[in-house]
């Protein structure tokens, strides 16, 4: 009872033997950390991959597969496919509005800074009496 009596000033022996347990399992306790192996760690990620990559297993109740209905018709039920009026309006407008961008695109003014001070550049250059072409050495 010695011991007891140093653990607890005011607190009886069964409450400080209590106190001194209950502690460590206490889900507040400060955190203890392990010292993990190398061994241990890979076990645990194979163990844990191996979960991972288990089937799943259907807990409930099920019938199966969904049923599919099959494609055997035809598309929008038509059989033979006619056109409407105003299709071909369509089709040669935007086929002629891509291919008339199309042509403008390629043709349109370069207005990029960098050629606009490569021009200026090289005409600063001419005037000071710069030659911009190297003949070439044998």
């Amino acid at each position: 009872m010695a011991g007891c009596q140093t653990l607890t000033n005011d607190v009886g022996c069964e409450q400080a033997s209590l106190n001194l347990f209950s502690e460590a399992r206490h889900p507040l306790a400060p955190f203890k950390p392990t010292i993990h192996t190398p061994i241990d760690m890979l076990a645990r990620a194979f163990a844990r991959s191996a979960r991972l990559t288990r089937p799943t297993i259907m807990r409930r109740g099920g019938g199966g597969a969904p049923e599919v209905n099959e494609p055997g018709g035809y598309l929008f039920n038509e059989k033979t496919r006619v056109k409407e009026e105003w299709e071909s309006i369509y089709n040669w407008g935007m086929g002629g509005g891509f291919f008339l961008m199309a042509v403008a695109l390629y043709y349109k003014p370069d207005t990029s800074v960098v050629s606009w001070a490569t021009k200026e550049a090289e005409k600063s250059l001419k005037e000071k009496g710069v030659k911009l072409d190297f003949e070439k050495t044998a």
